[in-house]
C-alpha cells in the first residue's frame, strides 16, 4: 500500500510568521494537532504540533498572539512522498521517533 492511499488530502499550512493565536485556529477548525511550516516558495521548512503550542504558551510568559510559528516550530522535519510504500513511512517514524510524518513532492512542498 503507498502513503497516498491513506494521507490526509487536503493539507492546511501556515507560514512563519503566523501568529500562534492563527494556527490554534486552523488545528481547531480543519480539527487536526499539526500543522507544515511553508515559505513564501511554497516548501516546507518546519511543522507545529498542538503540544508545541502548549509547551511555548506555557513556558515562555506571553499569549499566543505575541509568539510567532517561527519561534517554536520544528525545523528538522523528516518527510516521505505520496509514492513511498506505508511500511517505509513506518521504517521513518519509528527510526526517527516521530508521530507525523509530512508527505512533500520531489520539490518539498507539502501535498
Amino acid at each position: 500500500m503507498k502513503v497516498k492511499d491513506i494521507m490526509t488530502q487536503s493539507v492546511v499550512c501556515c507560514s512563519p510568521d503566523t501568529n500562534i493565536g492563527a494556527a490554534v485556529e486552523l488545528m481547531w477548525v480543519h480539527n487536526c494537532g499539526m500543522l507544515p511550516v511553508v515559505r513564501a516558495d511554497g516548501k516546507l521548512c518546519g511543522i507545529i504540533t498542538d503540544r508545541d503550542i502548549c509547551i511555548a504558551v506555557g513556558t515562555r510568559n506571553k499569549v499566543a498572539g505575541q509568539l510567532t510559528v517561527f519561534e517554536i516550530a520544528t525545523t528538522e522535519v523528516f518527510t516521505c512522498k505520496a509514492e513511498d510504500e506505508v511500511q517505509q513511512a513506518l521504517r521513518i517514524m519509528a527510526i526517527r521517533q516521530v508521530r507525523r510524518l509530512p508527505v512533500v513532492d520531489k520539490d518539498g512542498v507539502p501535498h
